[in-house]
């Protein structure tokens, strides 16, 4: 007697039925899903065994409302963040050109500030 490949708890033979189906019942679609859940394999590598495309699984994921499992899955990590340092009053430059001021904080474009004072330093018309 002939061994049956399970995948996922399924008959692969009932997948590769499944894939080849043009339309599927709701219970045909959480047949699919769970056995791609269970199978532990990837998106791809569960296509290549059974025929389902990634598409289907995702589309009929979507339809039934499905909110565990392999695709989509979303998985929290911790961070660590560092403080961020604190800008310092004496990280602020003031440049006095008579009666014109102008500050410059920690993070200012040198090149503009270049241009702004050549300007400021010509002679009015």
């Amino acid at each position: 007697m002939a061994k049956t490949m399970k995948i996922g708890g399924a008959d692969q033979a009932r997948l590769r039925e499944l894939a080849a189906g043009r339309y599927w019942s709701e219970a045909d679609g959480r047949a699919a899903l769970a056995a791609f859940e269970a199978s532990g394999l990837t998106r791809a590598a569960f296509r290549r065994e059974t025929g389902i495309s990634t598409q289907r699984l995702k589309w009929w994921r979507q339809r039934l409302g499905a909110t565990t499992g392999s695709i989509g899955k979303i998985e929290f990590v911790p961070v660590e963040m560092a403080p961020r340092a604190a800008a310092a009053d004496d990280a602020t430059m003031e440049i006095v050109l008579g009666e014109i001021r102008v500050r410059v904080g920690p993070r200012f474009d040198p090149g503009a500030l270049r241009r702004l004072l050549d300007f400021l330093a010509e002679p009015a018309c």
